[in-house]
């Protein structure tokens, strides 16, 4: 019984001792939203948007409301419109409610020009906040 034990004990100590050696040797991979958002803000703030971008669309499951609105940020300053319009049409509705996203969205199309579209945002818009009223008229 005693070796039984002692068996159990030291397979439990070799498997805890492998784990811990796997999770300290792995390769850096994006795994939680907060993750993808920390590493999508560095390569916008260094004005990677294509690598961005890239990098949004491999990743879309994990996205938040906050990623989202980075990447659409990101299609209206790199100039890529259609980039931007392929993301909202694989939004929720619940994303499309989000104010921050829907003043992203009204920049984007007050970008490309395409102010009926951009009107058509900000009527259906329930609850209409300051920022929404400025990034219709100020496009």
């Amino acid at each position: 019984m005693l070796l039984f034990k002692n068996s159990s004990y030291s397979i439990h100590r070799f498997q805890r001792l492998l784990s811990l050696y796997q999770k300290n040797n792995e390769t850096p991979s994006i795994s939680t939203s907060v993750k993808l958002n920390a590493t999508l803000k560095k390569l916008l703030d260094s004005k990677q948007y294509k690598e961005a971008l890239d990098l949004f669309d491999q990743k879309f499951e994990k996205c938040t409301d906050f990623t989202i609105d980075m990447a659409i940020k990101a299609c209206t300053i790199s100039k890529d419109y259609k980039r931007g319009f392929n993301i909202q049409k694989r939004l929720s509705s619940n994303s499309l409610n989000n104010p921050f996203i829907q003043v992203s969205l009204i920049h984007l199309y007050m970008g490309y020009g395409d102010i009926d579209s951009a009107t058509r945002l900000f009527s259906s818009t329930a609850n209409k906040s300051n920022y929404i009223y400025t990034a219709m008229f100020k496009g």
